[in-house]
Order: structure tokens, then sequence, then C-alpha cells
């Protein structure tokens, strides 16, 4: 037991070292394409799902073509506790657009999974963090700092101020699952999260999801048994200001994952996409690219948007194997 906790407390010294360095980060509603390497954003249940503990981080450089476009980053590190049949996770995020206006976060998020029926898992998350929200006013360009005849701008001749907001937030989540399939519902916001005076706040957020998986093959590689399969999958998003509905594919097998899905947006700022992905497994190491096709009226000069994420699984626990174990087939 001295040994197993010792092996922990490393574990989260290397993760937060690992989050530290990842978080400069700085906003908008977003969920990445390849939602399955920003799992926590979609669930905060995820925590208590798979035999395994796991660190990762994710880049979106979303429209390239337009100055100042949103970057936005993630990164996590999850301990799975199958003592008590639980995971915990800690958790860092943020955005920054336009020069602006940046977002920077950081979460605890405990869940606890435990069997419903043989053959049917469910997991229950919450997950409680702190968020600023910040606007820089002097990277903003004003109508009087445009020159009408050459169009150029010039520097603003008057101060302006810095607003900063931070506040707790609340989420919680639950996700069923079996081996091939899972169905979950995320609640985001619960506490309304007000930027500027009593009216203007983050409303609340849900997210639903449902993955199947279909095995067309089973193969030894190196000793290890893998699954060829297909995912059909359906990610749903609603708030008050905007909904994103993403139907895909992927195809994993032979230690690649392809992935291929349709991003619509009902938003003003936003357009809808259609999303492509590519992944590599190196071992307990997952590498994945994606880039979105913007379908809008920027998509000519937005280049639609950029990912890169990285996961590595830890050693699976022998506390973990067992004939009940039931592993979550879309993460």
């Amino acid at each position: 037991m001295y040994n197993y906790l010792k092996q922990v407390m490393k574990r989260f010294v290397v993760a937060i070292i690992f989050l530290t360095i990842v978080f400069r980060v700085a906003a908008q509603d977003y969920i990445f394409s390849q939602y399955y390497l920003d799992k926590f954003s979609i669930n905060p249940a995820f925590a208590g799902i798979g035999a395994y503990s796991e660190v990762g981080t994710i880049f979106r450089d979303q429209w390239p073509g337009i100055e100042k476009g949103y970057k936005i980053y993630s990164a996590y590190y999850r301990q799975k506790l199958p003592s008590v049949q639980s995971g915990l996770a800690l958790r860092v995020n943020g955005n920054v657009s336009g020069g602006a206006y940046s977002q920077n976060a950081a979460s605890v998020i405990y869940a606890y999974d435990f069997h419903l029926t043989y053959g049917v898992k469910c997991s229950l998350g919450i997950e409680i963090g702190f968020l600023n929200k910040s606007l820089n006013q002097s990277q903003l360009v004003y109508y009087s700092m445009i020159d009408a005849a050459t169009g150029n701008t010039s520097a603003l001749n008057e101060s302006v101020e810095y607003d900063s907001y931070n506040s707790l937030h609340f989420s919680t989540g639950v996700c069923v699952y079996t081996k091939h399939t899972i169905v979950g519902l995320g609640v985001h916001r619960l506490t309304k999260m007000v930027i500027t005076g009593v009216d203007n706040y983050m409303p609340v957020l849900l997210t639903g999801f449902v993955n199947h998986k279909i095995v067309l093959n089973t193969v030894t590689i190196k000793q290890k048994v893998e699954d060829i399969y297909i995912l059909p999958s359906l990610l749903y998003t609603h708030s008050p200001v905007a909904d994103m509905i993403m139907p895909g594919v992927s195809f994993s097998g032979y230690k690649l994952r392809l992935g291929l899905a349709y991003r619509y947006q009902r938003s003003d700022y936003q357009s809808s996409a259609i999303v492509t992905s590519i992944g590599f497994s190196f071992g307990n190491l997952e590498l994945g690219f994606g880039h979105d096709f913007d379908l809008g009226a920027i998509s000519g000069i937005s280049k639609g948007s950029n990912e890169v994420g990285l996961k590595y699984n830890f050693e699976n626990s022998q506390k973990n194997k067992g004939s009940k174990t039931i592993l979550c087939p879309a993460f």
C-alpha cells in the first residue's frame, strides 16, 4: 500500500509540473474536434472510466488565416483509484482571442464508477474549478484609430480599463456504458458566471454524446490483443447563445486512427465544418492531428482550424484487471 501511494504521489508531482508548463493559457465556448483527447470538457464522469492513469494535452489553432484568431489549450492528469472505484483528475485549460479577450481555468474532477448490472457500468462525476476572464481593451481597434484615407491604424491616445473577473465554476456529468456503447450527459457552469454587471453572464452549457463500437476483427500484435473497429459517434452541445451537433465516424486499428465528421454550428461567430483527424499509437503514447475545413462565410480566409494532441497512458494496475472490468469503447 505504501509503495502504491508513493507511486501515485510521484505521478501527481510529474503531472503538476507538466500542467504548469502547458498552462500559459488564456475565450469562447469551445469543443475540440478531437474531443477524445479532451474528454473532460465533454463530461467530468470520464475521470472514473478506464483501467489506467493518464496525462494529456491538446492545442487548437482556430482560423489561422485571420489575424489573432483563437488559440485554445487544454491539459490534464487523471489518476485511477481502483481500491475505491473512483478516479481523480487535475485539469487546466483556456484560450485567447484577438489578443484582447482571454480565459484561464484550473479544476479538480472526481468521479465514482460502479456496476448497474453485470455488463453495464455507470460513472458519476463532479468538477470544481477556478476561472478567470479578462479583457485588455488596449488591444482593441477603435473607429477613431483608423485613418479614413489610408485604412492604417494609429495608437490609442487615451487610457482604457483592463477588466478581469474571477469565479468558481461547477460541472457534473453521468456516463452509462457497456463494452461497446457509451452514452453521456454533462451540465457545465451550474452557477451563473458574471462577466460584467448583473445581466452579462455565461449561461449553463449542456453536452451529450453517444458512441458505439463495431468490432471488425481482433488481432494480436507483439503479444497484445487489439480490436480493429469503426466507431460511429454523435456529439451535441447546447447553450442559449449557440448549438453544435457533430455526427462522425472513425476507424481504429493497427496503431492507427482515422476520423471524419461534420460540425454544424448555430451561432454568430463560428462556422460549420468538415472535420478530419488522424492518430497514431506508439505503445502507451498516442498522438493525434486534426484539421477542420470551414464551410461558412469565412471559409475563404480562415484557412480552417488545426489541432494537435498528445496522450500518455500509464501501465494498467493489476487491481483493475478482472472479469467484470469494462473499458470505455471510445476513449
